[in-house]
């Protein structure tokens, strides 16, 4: 342990999350990273790896951190899945739950667990989703999973404020990383994964005091349509 405040960041060794634990290690905090694959990002203290849709994976997760520090001052919920499905089709019901264990489940099991170590005036992020929002087609399920996800945090910064533990959520539009991998737009159609970074810095500069409700970016143009 170095001394400066502690990060955990999950699904971060890309993309959004992984702006956001290099933007915070250049803050000069300790960062914890995440992922399923296992990639350790070069600044990262301690890197582990667990498949978040399965409980006993969670569980070892949650032992590894326990173990490594005794205080977490930053919790940030960026680990998630996007399976194409639409709520009118059978087929839909495994990918809902499926959805539903990565975004709403492993969230509140981590949270609950993590937050014995987590003292006053630290915070949560739930990096969300437009789709929470809105329906997102041809991802409804998804837009489902996203939304109870975004209610969950709600729930839990009423819980959490008489303990003076700040929880924000996030809500990005569409944001230049893998998952648009393909797609044939210019890069100026989507946000950056440095600027949800910069949101989450926003956050931790607060003063106690104030939380950040919900708060949604979207590229300059807009929402890529479905």
């Amino acid at each position: 342990m170095s001394g400066k405040k502690l990060a955990f960041i999950t699904g971060s060794s890309r993309g959004i999350g992984f702006a956001i634990a290099k933007y915070l290690f250049h803050k000069d905090w300790e960062v914890i990273t995440h992922s399923r694959s296992g990639r350790k990002p070069e600044f990262s203290s301690k890197h582990i790896q667990a498949d978040l849709s399965l409980e006993c994976e969670r569980n070892e997760l949650i032992g590894e951190l326990k173990s490594y520090c005794s205080e977490l001052h930053l919790l940030v919920h960026n680990a998630g899945i996007f399976l194409p499905s639409l709520i009118s089709e059978k087929e839909t019901t495994q990918k809902l739950k499926e959805l539903l264990e990565v975004h709403v489940i492993a969230v509140q099991h981590i949270t609950a667990e993590l937050l014995p170590i987590m003292p006053a005036k630290s915070n949560i992020v739930v990096i969300s989703s437009i789709a929470a929002l809105r329906p997102y087609l041809p991802g409804s399920a998804y837009s489902v999973a996203k939304a109870a996800q975004r209610m969950l945090a709600l729930c839990l910064r009423e819980e959490l404020k008489s303990r003076e533990i700040g929880v924000h959520v996030i809500n990005p539009g569409p944001v230049l990383t893998d998952s648009w991998q393909g797609v044939d737009l210019p890069a100026e159609r989507f946000s950056s994964p440095e600027d949800i970074a910069r949101i989450v810095d926003l956050i931790v500069e607060l003063s106690p005091r104030t939380i950040l409700e919900d708060i949604t970016l979207n590229p300059m143009q807009g929402p890529i349509e479905s």
